[in-house]
Order: C-alpha cells, then sequence, then structure tokens
C-alpha cells in the first residue's frame, strides 16, 4: 500500500497499535512538526522522507515500541529535551539511510540523538550524518544492537556529563558494530560504560581528547562484559582502560602510527592515558587490560 500523507501522517502512525498491516510505504512531502510512533510488531513501515524534516522539542522524534520501521532521504531534528531522535525498545528493528539527525540541546538536558531500550531491539544507521551540539551520540543500551556503516558523527559541547559527551556508547550490555565513517567529539568517542558492552570496530576515522574509554562497576554490574575489538581504523586521542575491561587490538592506526609498527608493550602504553597498563603483544593482535 502507497500512502502520501500530509498532516494525517502521524495520526495513523499513532494507531498503528490497533491495527494489522503487513507493509505501509509513505511518501513524505512536507516538513512536519510532530513525531512518529509504532507500536505493533506486525507493521512494517518505510518512509521515504523525501528531503524533509521531522522535528519534536518535547518528546522522541521517532519512537518504535515493536515494529520494523525505515527512513530514508530526510532529517530528523530534536532538542530542548530529555529525550532522542530515535528511540526503540520492544521487539523492534529501524533503519536509517540518508539521514542528517541535528540535535542541540541545554547542557542541563539528557538528550541523546539514538538509544535502544531493550535486547531485541536493533538499529542500523547508513550513509547518514550526526551533528550535535551538547547532546550524545549513539548509545545501545539494556542488550540492544546499533550497526554504523559509512556514518558521520559530529559532536560538540561541554555538557559536563559523560553520556552527553559521548560519541558511541555502550551500556547494559549492548553492541555496537562500526564499520566505515568518520566520529569526533570533543570528548570521548568510542565508550564502554560502567553497566558493559561490546564495541567492535573494522574501520572508520575516529577522534577525541580521550578516543577510547572503558568506565566499569563491577559492583552494581557483576555480570557486565566490557570489551572493545578493533581490526582497522584511525584513532587520534587517548586510550583509557580500567580493571576488568579488555581492549583487543589487530589493526588500525593510533595517532598516526601503524599497528604494525607499534612492536613494543613501551609503545603502546605511551598511548594510554596514565600507568598500571598490561599490554601483551601475539601474532596478529595486541590485548590491552589494566
Amino acid at each position: 500500500m502507497f500512502i502520501n500523507l500530509h498532516h494525517v501522517l502521524f495520526f495513523v502512525l499513532k494507531f498503528l497499535l490497533f491495527i494489522r498491516l503487513v507493509n505501509i510505504f509513505i511518501f513524505l512531502s512536507e516538513n512536519i512538526n510532530e513525531i512518529v510512533r509504532v507500536a505493533s510488531p506486525d507493521v512494517n513501515v518505510s518512509i521515504n522522507m523525501n528531503g524533509n524534516t521531522v522535528t519534536s522539542n518535547s518528546n522522541n522524534a521517532v519512537a518504535v515500541l515493536d515494529g520494523i520501521v525505515e527512513l530514508k532521504n530526510g532529517t530528523i531534528k530534536n532538542g530542548g529535551s530529555d529525550y532522542h531522535a530515535v528511540a526503540t525498545t520492544g521487539s523492534s528493528t529501524v533503519t536509517l539511510d540518508n539521514v542528517n539527525i541535528i540535535g542541540q540541546n541545554d547542557p542541563s538536558m539528557n538528550m541523546l540523538a539514538v538509544k535502544t531500550y531493550s535486547s531485541d531491539t536493533t538499529i542500523n544507521i547508513k550513509n547518514s550524518t550526526m551533528t550535535l551540539i551538547n547532546c550524545g551520540g549513539v548509545e545501545a543500551n539494556a542488550g540492544g544492537t546499533i550497526n554504523l556503516e559509512s556514518v558521520i558523527i559530529s559532536r560538540s559541547g561541554d555538557a559536563g556529563l559523560y553520556f552527553i559527551e559521548t560519541a558511541i556508547a555502550v551500556s547494559g550490555n549492548g553492541t555496537v558494530n562500526v564499520n566505515g565513517g568518520k566520529y569526533s567529539s570533543d570528548k570521548y568517542c568510542l565508550h564502554i560504560y560502567s553497566s558493559g558492552g561490546t564495541i567492535n570496530v573494522t574501520d572508520g576515522e575516529f577522534a577525541a581528547e580521550t578516543v577510547i574509554e572503558f568506565t566499569l562497576d563491577k559492583i552494581s554490574t557483576p555480570d557486565a562484559v566490557s570489551e572493545m575489538y578493533i581490526s582497522g581504523g584511525k584513532f587520534d586521542g587517548l586510550i583509557n582502560v580500567v580493571a576488568g575491561c579488555k581492549l583487543e587490538i589487530s589493526g588500525g592506526t593510533f595517532n598516526g602510527k601503524a599497528f604494525a609498527d607499534l612492536t613494543t608493550e613501551a609503545a603502546w602504553k605511551a598511548l594510554c592515558n596514565g600507568t598500571g597498563y598490561n599490554v601483551v603483544i601475539e601474532t596478529g593482535k595486541v590485548t590491552i587490560t589494566k
């Protein structure tokens, strides 16, 4: 079914919970100052934004509680709240393709651009950009998964809160997979929070004051797993690993030095913030713990 809707678009989406449809294709023909909500596991919604903008300053701009949603070719703008441009929970899959996310927030708010809230949810983002001021980037939380492919995230602003100052994060044993793109932040770029998670990087460019950051709280979250695996990419900034975490590197460039040229423990420790690091060099990989 193909639908070209104007003001009634979001009225229909809000009530998808009460109907059962298989596939809906929506062509957005104007800017909308409202929110997209999908809350039915039987719904598969594809929205071609056609260069238009979805804006919300008082709620999640796109909220998927259950179902499959694809958004492409437009802008999602959110700010001035504790909410997100895209949030998912339940059993849901969201794909963003050629989408520009703009997040500009008051530093006192706790806004992130994209966040998962359940283990049975996946967000795929490709060929997209995020421009964020006083706003966090993506966070795979509560066992959810976020896949980034050829994405550009540029965040700035001294918010004073680590989860707003991070470009890519995991928590609650969530998983982020990064394949290509450019990611930068004033403070943190790749960050595993205290409740644990896994970040896998195969390629991309990453820059921040602390480009790789771990925090772990085994007392509050004894089952947390905190691991990062890097097989390629360019990294500029400090590395900080804390006790109970693991950073495994098998490729890439670090502060201008190629993986193949970093052949000693001293060379790797020089890239890290502070002292007390354990570096194990094996054929084809290096493991850093503390």
